[in-house]
Order: C-alpha cells, then sequence, then structure tokens
C-alpha cells in the first residue's frame, strides 16, 4: 500500500491509520529529480515536533509553533511522558480552580489544557473539538492520538510514559534512567479516562521503534525537539535544563538517525533551549510576548469551561506562567547566515544540514535554478554550517557532528569537523581531550582566514570561555586546541577579518561583547570587553574598515542594531538602530547594501537600503543567508519548512 505525502497529509494520521494499527507500509512518496515538476511545496510541509512534557512545546519552541499552524504545513506534536509532576493541579487560593489529587487526573487536565491551547493557535477557537484513537505503535506499545476536527492535518500523539518528577535528582523510572539503563522497562502513566485503557512498559529499544515508525508515518520535513546536550555549570556536571527534555532529545536524535537510514525523504532539524533560556537576554518583542502569553494562559485553563472535573488545563501555569521562559525562544545550536558561498565564477553554492548529512545546492552563473539538493557521504552532522573560502579559493564548510548515540552508550559525543574543497569531513576533536560531556557543550564554530593564509576555527567550550584551533599554511596541518579564555559566553562566537588582515572573534555574553583580537604572529590575546551593552546573539560580524561591524538584536523588543567595534582603540562603539525587520534570530546580510531577517510570523524579510521590506510569502525554518554576486545584485536563500531550498535575487546597485 502507497499513498502520497498530499494524501497523507490531507487526511490526518488518525484518518490515516483509523483506531488501530500504525502501518509500517504508509510511506510517503520522495519528490523526483525534477525540482520543478513537483507539486506547490507548500501542500508538502509536514513539521514533528517531539518534546518530553505537554507545555515544553509552548514555554520552548512558540512562537514557532503558532508560526507554523498559522500556514499550511501539517503539523504532528508527540508528547513522551504525561508531566504528572507531584499529582496536584495548581496551588488552589482566591479566584483559582480547586487542585486536583492524582497523578492521573493532573496529566488528564494537561492533555486538556494542551489541546485548547493547540486549537486556539489553530482555529481562533480554544474550544473547538478533538478526536482520539488508539495507535499501536511499532514499538508495541498503545499511543493516544488526538486529531483536531477543524484541522485533520493538526495531530497530538501522547506516549504517557512516567516522567521523572524531578529536574535533575536519580530517578531510575525516568527517561533518563531508561537510556542509560538504569532501568529495563519504563513504566507507562495513563491520563484518567485516556482511550488507551491498560497500563503497559516499554523498552528503549521498544521507545527508539515507536518514533522511528511515527516520523516514517507523518513523513516529516522539518522536526523539533529539544536540547540533547544543555549547558552544565562550569566545572560541574549539573545540568541546566529538565533531565526529561535532555533525554527525551536523544530518544528523538536516535529515532531521526534510524528514519534518515531508511526512508529517502529529506528532512531538516532544529532543536530548542530549554530552562537555561531563562537566564539568557529575552529575545522576543512584546507583540510576540503577549501572544505566547495568551496561549499559555488558555493551556493553564484561563477562563476554560470544559466541564471536566480533573481540570481544564494546568493550574500551575494558569494566569502567571514561568515569566523567565515567555519572551524567549532560542536556538542552542544558534544556527548562523553564513551557509551561502560566491564561487570564482559568480556562480553560488548553499550548504545545510538535511537528514543528519551534508546538503549542497549549486547555481550557475546567470540561472536562477539550483541543482540539488547532493547529500554527501557522512552522518550524524549537527545543524548549524559555516562556509568560508579557503585561502587557495576552495570553499570549505564547517560544523559539528554528533557520534555515539545508542541508549546506555557512554560514547556519545560531539566533535568539530571540516570539509575543505568540499571533500570528506575532517575530524578537528573537541577542546577537552577525552570528557565526552564537555564535548556536549561544543557551540557552532566560528571561521576565520587571515591575510597570512592561517585559518583558525573558534568554539564555545565547557568552562563557557572559547577555544581554538589554527590552521597553518605551511604546514598545512591543525595546531593543538588553545584556551583563549573567556567566561560566561551565552552564544556561539562569530569572527571577521579586519582590513589589517587580522582575525577578530566576538561572542555575546550574558551582559556584553567580549573581543579577541588576533596577534601578528597567529595567536590572539585575552578577550576585551567590545564595549557593547547586553545583546541578543547570535552575532553577524563583517570588515568594516578597521574594524569589524556587527549585527545584532536589541533584547526585549527584537529591533535591528548595527555597532562598528575596534576601529579606533578604546572607543565606545556608537549603536545604530535599523528600522524594521523585527523578529527573532541572527542577520544575514550582502555588502552591507542588503540585509534579510526571519520576521516574527516565520517568514523573510527583506530591506534592499533605503528601499523598504519585502516579506517573502512562504515560511522559513533557521535563518536565511545573502550574498553579493556580481553586477551590482545580490542572492537571498532561505530553507523552506518543506526541506527545499528557495532564493530571491534584489538588485543593490
Amino acid at each position: 500500500m502507497s499513498l502520497s505525502r498530499r494524501a497523507l497529509l490531507g487526511g490526518g494520521l488518525a484518518s490515516v491509520l483509523g483506531a488501530a494499527t500504525l502501518i509500517e507500509a504508509l510511506r510517503p512518496i520522495p519528490g523526483g529529480e525534477d525540482h520543478d515538476a513537483l507539486p506547490d511545496p507548500a501542500e508538502n510541509a509536514s513539521v514533528v515536533q517531539i518534546i518530553a512534557h505537554p507545555d515544553d512545546d509552548l514555554y520552548f519552541m512558540n512562537p514557532d509553533v503558532s508560526c507554523t499552524l498559522g500556514g499550511p504545513a501539517a503539523l504532528t506534536t508527540v508528547i513522551l511522558t504525561s508531566g504528572e509532576s507531584n499529582g496536584v493541579n495548581g496551588n488552589g487560593g482566591p479566584g483559582r480552580p480547586s487542585p486536583s489529587e492524582g497523578h492521573e487526573r493532573f496529566a488528564r487536565a494537561r492533555q486538556n489544557g494542551l489541546r485548547a491551547a493547540y486549537a486556539h493557535m489553530a482555529t481562533g477557537d480554544h474550544n473547538s473539538r478533538w478526536n482520539s484513537v488508539i495507535l499501536s505503535t511499532a514499538g508495541g506499545f498503545p499511543a493516544q492520538c488526538d486529531t483536531l476536527l477543524a484541522r485533520p492535518s493538526l495531530r497530538l500523539i501522547w506516549l504517557q510514559l512516567r516522567e521523572a518528577r524531578k529536574v535533575s535528582d536519580e530517578v531510575p523510572q525516568s527517561l533518563r534512567g531508561l537510556w542509560r539503563g538504569q532501568v529495563g522497562t519504563l513504566e507507562s502513566l495513563r491520563a484518567r479516562g485516556s482511550v488507551v485503557g491498560e497500563d503497559f512498559t516499554v523498552t528503549g529499544d521498544q521507545l527508539t521503534a515507536a518514533l522511528t515508525g511515527l516520523l516514517r508515518a507523518s513523513g516529516p520535513t522539518h522536526v523539533r525537539f529539544q536540547d540533547p546536550t544543555p549547558d552544565r555549570r562550569p566545572g560541574k556536571k549539573v545540568y541546566a535544563d529538565h533531565q526529561d527534555h535532555m533525554y527525551g532529545a536523544r530518544f528523538a536524535q536516535l529515532a531521526l538517525e534510524r528514519y534518515a537510514a531508511q526512508d529517502p525523504a529529506h528532512f531538516s532539524v532544529q532543536s530548542y533551549l530549554g530552562y537555561r533560556g531563562g537566564t539568557l537576554p529575552p529575545t522576543l518583542s512584546p507583540a510576540a510576548v503577549e501572544a505566547k502569553a495568551r496561549t499559555l494562559h488558555i493551556y493553564g485553563g484561563v477562563g476554560a469551561t470544559c466541564g471536566d472535573p480533573d481540570g481544564c488545563g494546568d493550574y500551575k501555569t494558569g494566569a502567571t506562567p514561568v515569566l523567565r521562559w515567555v519572551p524567549v525562544m532560542r536556538d542552542p545550536r544558534e544556527m548562523g547566515t553564513d551557509w551561502l558561498h560566491r564561487l570564482d565564477d559568480d556562480g553560488v553554492l548553499a550548504c545545510a544540514v538535511l537528514s543528519g548529512r551534508l546538503a549542497l545546492w549549486r547555481r550557475e552563473a546567470g540561472e536562477t535554478r539550483w541543482e540539488g539538493p547532493e547529500l554527501l557521504p557522512g552522518t550524524g552532522i549537527d545543524d548549524g554550517l559555516v562556509m568560508v573560502r579557503h585561502p587557495d579559493g576552495r570553499p570549505a564548510v564547517y560544523g559539528t557532528r554528533t557520534v555515539g548515540g545508542a541508549p546506555g552508550d557512554a560514547g556519545y559525543r560531539r566533535e568539530v569537523i571540516a570539509s575543505v574543497g568540499l571533500g570528506p569531513w575532517e575530524s578537528l576533536g573537541a577542546p577537552g581531550g577525552t570528557d565526552a560531556e564537555a564535548s556536549w557543550q561544543l557551540s557552532v564554530p566560528a571561521v576565520g582566514v587571515d591575510a597570512a593564509g592561517r585559518v583558525v576555527v573558534a568554539v564555545r567550550n565547557a568552562e563557557h570561555g572559547l577555544s581554538a584551533r589554527t590552521r597553518d599554511p605551511g604546514a598545512g596541518e591543525w595546531g593543538p586546541w588553545q584556551d583563549l579564555g573567556g567566561s560566561n559566553a551565552g552564544s556561539r562566537p562569530v569572527a571577521a577579518t579586519a582590513r589589517d588582515g587580522r582575525i577578530r572573534i566576538l561572542v555575546a555574553t550574558h551582559e556584553k561583547v567580549l573581543l579577541w583580537r588576533q596577534r601578528a604572529d597567529g595567536g590572539f590575546g585575552d578577550p576585551v570587553d567590545a564595549g557593547l551593552p547586553a545583546v541578543t546573539g547570535p552575532l553577524t560580524a563583517r570588515q568594516a574598515g578597521a574594524g569589524v561591524k556587527l549585527y545584532f538584536r536589541e533584547p526585549g523588543t527584537g529591533a535591528l542594531q548595527t555597532a562598528v567595534v575596534d576601529g579606533v582603540e578604546g572607543a565606545k562603539p556608537q549603536v545604530t538602530l535599523m528600522p524594521g525587520g523585527v523578529g527573532c534570530g541572527p542577520v544575514a546580510e550582502a555588502d552591507d547594501a542588503l540585509v534579510a531577517v526571519r520576521d516574527e510570523a516565520g517568514r523573510v524579510a527583506v530591506a534592499v537600503s533605503p528601499a523598504p521590506w519585502v516579506t517573502e510569502s512562504h515560511m522559513a525554518v533557521g535563518n536565511p543567508a545573502a550574498v553579493a554576486t556580481a553586477r551590482g545584485r545580490a542572492t537571498v536563500a532561505y530553507l523552506g519548512a518543506d526541506a527545499r531550498l528557495r532564493s530571491t535575487e534584489f538588485d543593490t546597485a
């Protein structure tokens, strides 16, 4: 039996499967090689989210969730645990509902709240009706699938596993215990009244198989999950996130790896920062914060009249959601905008991560059509790549990859990798030597090339400072990792080469921006304060006269700002506001004449000075990129939610 992706998404997972079995044979037919012959890409976008608890998506993935629901893409959210916590729904008190007691009751209330929040985002009516059916997963255990009747392409799939009930304490009956092999099986915790009628247990292999099967049935073109490698405090092994977030994401990673090996369809991925986001400068504008808070109020049962004695939402959230997380949405990988490359013949290369592999597109000079994607060998590539021109003129791609990853595998680690001339991946290892857990903290690298032909790769390390390796042009080999110092780095670093031919490396901390200057011998001095206040990273850096021009966002407003640093020793940079372009994420620019951003609706907005902003029609994932081409033109490109590359040409002369 086979179904087209359009039929699968239009009918909805529940209607295709009925009330019984998740059929492994339901695989979307991949598109042919003719890029232009495919049907409207918007009709083929399928977004899958894998989260640990009800509300993780509302706190940490929104407004991306609401942006998806504002378009035509199908959306499937898989909730791993019931989030039953201590079984008490709220604290009661004047004007608040009386708390219900019992893990199963609280789990039911949270289901009610999440359904109401999604219905509101999708239709504007939080009372819009849902249909619940049982799915027999590929892992051999049942799950509950809720489909919004007014929008059948919206689904919530509840696996109803027991949550850890503790943020970081050792709890063997948990996702962490299952991943680490402390327990052989994890118990279910069914919401009261669930269509799943009996308790069950799952092994790690069963959970991975179930997630892999759900991915296959949903045919994702974009997948969201939580941060599998959250920060730990320097010198300690205490992680700044809930253990369920972290290990739920590990199972999601493993399922994605297995799905990618079995299915030829392309998909992009993005992870989301959890608890630590509340300690960093806020990223969202007041309007986005208000909309996000409104959705959380609905999830919390504010004003709800569902009539369920177990509760209409999570009354612990209620009218007062956790305020430090509401104004924030952050990608822990902090994908940048340096993934387009102009070739010597004026053609353009683009790179991204699809299905865990390096994907390349090429557009010949004077053409509008992109050839690709071509997926290069090598798996486990993390989202977030940087493309630069090596001293010999060849394009090179830098990033990181995750290796290991099976439950109980102590070798799970991250390493920096390079593909010079688009050849085989070369491992640059990681600072910290054999400390696998230290390698989890590696950021997307910053890459700089100086006038002497040295290539410098810098990453944020486990101590929240920077480490770097340098490739000497004479020996052609990489030197050892060097500790560059610094502390409190809250963002990925960026690099640019100033007019003197030396590299500047910059990183945003919680309170300021740190700057490293390259010396004549190729090394770096201690970091200095760049003279800027707290900014929302990641930064975008470009050469500007004797200094470096930075593009960034103002915390709490999402407004675009620029400043030139390092032009005069000790001078305080002047920050300039750029009108328009409010949104979340870094800035792409081309020759300081064009800027492109992802706006608050999830679409790419472009401005060519002094023209007004122009907004692309399709939703973007990740961040746009821009590159100047010949004859006063620039290309802006972005990856759609359907895993397809799109681009537009602009006159900049």
